[in-house]
């Protein structure tokens, strides 16, 4: 649910700086909208994305309008729909603590339509249509970086390069025998999972030979299986030769959140293992809220403490902020480099909230477009707000999203502008 405010905001520099000044109500906003969403992303050599974030990330390197996703994540009700027995008022707590809280059929469903979008113009080798039924990692790498087109007769060819060693290299000299491992640069969909039958992280990579015969909406599933709210995610098959075949050993995957709910230093870490040389970093990153959890020194501790008579979402806000911690505090080292500039976009909530508050979406509009009454913490229908920004205006008009926007064009859009692209 929370997956919202990123996708708000990215739309709104995307109005900002390509549709300054548009008519929403204008027939051909959506168009062109759509084009300046484009040349955004064509800005960007990565897109990485944890949980909810995978998805969002597999729309923006893929080009599916980010309206139609801002759509779908503003009305989570249509798709976080319980399990029947988690609704009775009496057993809804019992149900919590038995089995997941929700039933993963409605955004399985809605992630299999946004693959069959994404590649209803595409075929396989076959001549097949590719569809979430059989589209992997290997046709979503030809889909980012159609110049660099892998097929049936060159995969073996191409698993030598794209392997542990491989070195993305802007100055390939192809008839250098030391750079064999060496591929001009692509772009690239990185996506996080944790894999609990190998009791190993999993950063699932669209440029890396091993994880080809994944298929893509097994590795969405898998990356959002949050703990308690869906169940684990198995992976079964695989492609191989060519056909997709049972797994010997089934792997089980839950959200990538658990080890990186911030996925930000696992990017800078992949990236650093396929641009072996030095090079500058540009890195913009929009989470989706966090919150302080404050833990009472008189607390007993157990399980009434954390899951019962606490905040809501204690437990989870209190993991997901240690996580965080740790990443703010190894990038702002890293960052602390000349060839490493960095953007951390997001807001602090004044109040707890559960991942899955269904208010979370028209919370935060409210927030981000809505003029305050005067300085006081209220705006003038009398909703408070969720964010410790303590403006007069919405977060629109704060000096967080200003910041944001000076990165974007000082150290994205203009240095891009600087090597030729347009």
């Amino acid at each position: 649910v929370r997956g919202y405010m990123p996708i708000k905001v990215l739309s709104q520099i995307i109005e900002d700086e390509y549709l300054l000044g548009a008519d929403h109500n204008d027939k051909e906003y959506y168009e062109n909208f759509k084009k300046g969403q484009d040349k955004f992303t064509s800005q960007f050599d990565y897109f990485v994305g944890t949980s909810t974030g995978g998805l969002i990330a597999l729309c923006l390197a893929t080009g599916y309008h980010l309206l139609e996703i801002m759509e779908i994540y503003a009305h989570p009700d249509k798709y976080f729909t319980k399990y029947l027995l988690n609704k009775l008022p009496k057993v809804g707590l019992l149900g919590d603590i038995m089995w997941a809280r929700y039933n993963h059929k409605k955004i399985h469903e809605q992630i299999d339509k946004i693959i069959d979008e994404i590649f209803k113009e595409w075929l396989d080798d076959d001549g097949k249509q590719l569809t979430a039924k059989n589209a992997t990692l290997l046709d979503l790498h030809n889909l980012l970086n159609p110049a660099h087109k892998i097929n049936n007769a060159n995969i073996e060819h191409s698993r030598r390069y794209y392997g542990n060693l491989l070195e993305f290299d802007d100055k390939l000299h192809t008839t250098d025998d030391t750079r064999r491992h060496h591929v001009t640069r692509e772009k690239v969909l990185l996506i996080t999972a944790y894999n609990t039958t190998k009791s190993s992280i999993t950063i699932f990579n669209t440029s890396y030979a091993e994880h080809w015969p994944y298929r893509i909406s097994d590795v969405l599933k898998s990356t959002m299986a949050a703990p308690t709210y869906f169940e684990p995610f198995t992976i079964e098959i695989k492609k191989e030769n060519d056909h997709f075949v049972k797994m010997n050993e089934p792997e089980v995957f839950i959200d990538g959140g658990v080890f990186a709910n911030d996925p930000e230093l696992t990017a800078i870490w992949a990236i650093q293992r396929q641009w072996k040389k030095m090079v500058n970093y540009r890195l913009l990153s929009i989470g989706t809220g966090c919150y302080n959890p404050q833990l009472s020194p008189n607390t007993w501790g157990g399980y009434y403490a954390w899951l019962v008579s606490g905040e809501p979402g204690l437990v989870i806000d209190t993991l997901m902020d240690a996580t965080r911690s740790l990443t703010e505090t190894i990038m702002n080292n890293l960052a602390k480099s000349s060839h490493i500039k960095r953007m951390k976009f997001n807001y602090k909530l004044t109040q707890p909230l559960n991942l899955d508050d269904l208010n979370f979406p028209s919370t935060f509009d409210r927030e981000w477009d809505k003029l305050r009454d005067g300085l006081r913490d209220e705006f003038k229908d009398g909703s408070k707000d969720i964010s410790t920004d303590g403006l007069r205006y919405g977060l629109r008009y704060g000096s967080d999203y200003k910041a944001l926007v000076y990165f974007y064009k000082t150290y994205i859009e203009d240095s891009k502008k600087q090597i030729g692209i347009e």
